[in-house]
């Protein structure tokens, strides 16, 4: 894979070099480290300068601007710099320690070319990954490693890592022991590690720490402080460093205004959409609802109740009943779906971008039942426009792509789900070439992202029942469609 340092990535690491020129890391005291920062602030404009007398340095980098890579690339700089040798990356699900694992293994050439070094990944699993962890992470003072670790690992007394271990120097626990290299930790999604558990033990540890996140705790304890880059929502939509995003709705579509709430009975507030986007605006007695809908100009409220309004012309317009969607509403969304992907991936493929999408579905039976209505619709409606689009005047670079579309039993290949539990099936024995192939897919959905990415591959719709949140993560998702 190609990669490249941006500007702000490289401003962010500048800006963690410049402030530890001063600092002392054979003491990692916290004192030495307020006098680093002072002098830094004094050249240098923060939105925030709230000092915590930890040993903390902050950044806030955006979702989406590569905070991973840039933390990784701030690795090699500190051994680079300040020869440090030993790291631990704590986060907070595994899903997110997957993801971190993947990224260390696709930069490791790239990393390589620009250090002539090679950064040493292990990470805590089980008992069985405890012999890699002393015997090369602990032992090895010079070797350029890295140990990841959830929370989970350390936040408890009888925890694995918390226990005395005889292949150890000592009877002291392994924790203690990595405590004792003070390494340099790194604290992915900060919001989310927090409180006293984690805190019990991670303070054992009492050495420099970095905590990269686009969201903080707002306990006064734990909140934003020592900051030393700050790249905010609105710092990184600016620059065009994020997606815009455009939404679609089924109420879009149908272009009809619903009511929220009727705040009293004098006025009500009503949802409706301008240019696809949309609006939410309060409406009083007698006034004009044309800035609603059209087809509603010249007409006015004339009686207001709990979940409904009355128009002089006749008309009754009222609250959505249910937020659960009809079978022909899914219909509507899955074929609006499509066609936005079909829109994009013909302009990307050009590119050479491969477009992806990502569905969230209410339940796995929806994918993987007996009857998978959002399965089968899905097919249905893809079938329909892929004959559609290949009767286009297309490159014929992109007709051979989507010639790939089916195997050789003539079955669809483009779409596959990942859903709760599917990591153990990467374990558990195939009984038949079905089960291998979605063990496949789902392998290259959790864990090889290059892969998935490359036009080789015909699986381009992910189906999902999880909500959006820290952990998987791909940069060619461009629609993301909510059944």
């Amino acid at each position: 894979m190609i990669f490249e340092r941006q500007v702000y990535q490289q401003e962010c690491i500048g800006n963690v070099i410049s402030v530890l020129q001063g600092f002392d890391f054979d003491t990692h005291n916290a004192e030495n480290l307020k006098t680093c920062l002072d002098r830094f602030y004094s050249t240098h404009t923060m939105p925030l300068k709230n000092l915590s007398n930890k040993l903390n340095l902050d950044i806030l980098m955006e979702t989406g601007t590569g905070k991973t890579f840039t933390y990784l690339n701030l690795i090699f700089e500190l051994h680079r710099n300040f020869n440090q040798n030993k790291f631990i990356i704590f986060v907070p699900r595994k899903a997110i320690l997957e993801s971190v694992k993947q990224n260390i293994k696709l930069t490791k050439d790239y990393f390589y070319t620009q250090y002539n070094k090679h950064l040493k990944a292990y990470v805590y699993s089980d008992t069985k990954s405890q012999s890699n962890i002393i015997n090369h992470y602990i032992k090895n003072t010079n070797e350029l490693s890295v140990l990841i670790l959830t929370n989970s690992s350390i936040d408890k007394k009888d925890n694995i890592l918390n226990r005395s271990n005889e292949g150890l120097f000592n009877v002291e626990s392994i924790f203690t022991n990595i405590a004792n290299l003070k390494p340099i930790s790194i604290i992915d999604e900060p919001h989310l590690l927090k409180g006293e558990a984690f805190n019990k033990y991670f303070s054992q540890i009492d050495s420099l720490y970095f905590r990269f996140g686009a969201t903080f705790p707002k306990e006064k304890e734990y909140a934003l402080s020592n900051i030393v880059y700050c790249l905010d929502s609105m710092n990184a939509f600016n620059h065009y460093l994020v997606k815009q995003i455009r939404t679609h709705t089924i109420i879009q579509d149908n272009t009809s205004p619903y009511l929220i709430k009727a705040d009293n009975k004098a006025n009500a507030t009503f949802s409706y959409f301008v240019n696809g986007i949309e609006k939410q605006k309060r409406i009083t007695l007698n006034q004009d609802l044309g800035e609603l809908d059209p087809k509603f100009r010249g007409s006015c409220l004339i009686k207001i109740t709990k979940d409904k309004v009355y128009l002089d012309n006749g008309e009754i317009i009222q609250t959505k009943k249910s937020y659960v969607l009809q079978e022909s509403e899914i219909s509507l969304l899955l074929q609006k779906a499509i066609d936005l992907h079909f829109k994009k991936e013909i302009a990307l493929f050009q590119k050479g971008i491969k477009a992806l999408s990502l569905f969230f579905i209410p339940s796995i039976e929806d994918f993987r039942g007996e009857e998978p209505f959002i399965k089968k619709e899905f097919e249905r409606i893809y079938k329909q426009k892929r004959e559609e689009v290949l009767r286009q005047n297309l490159p014929q670079e992109y007709r051979e792509y989507l010639d790939q579309d089916f195997d050789k039993d003539n079955v669809l290949r483009v779409h596959q789900g990942y859903f709760s539990g599917d990591s153990l099936k990467l374990t558990k024995k195939k009984e038949s070439n079905k089960e291998n192939i979605e063990a496949n897919d789902i392998k290259m959905i959790l864990e090889e992202k290059e892969k998935i990415l490359s036009f080789q591959t015909p699986l381009r719709f992910i189906f999902s029942v999880w909500a959006l949140q820290e952990g998987w993560d791909n940069p060619n998702i461009f629609t993301l469609g909510s059944v």
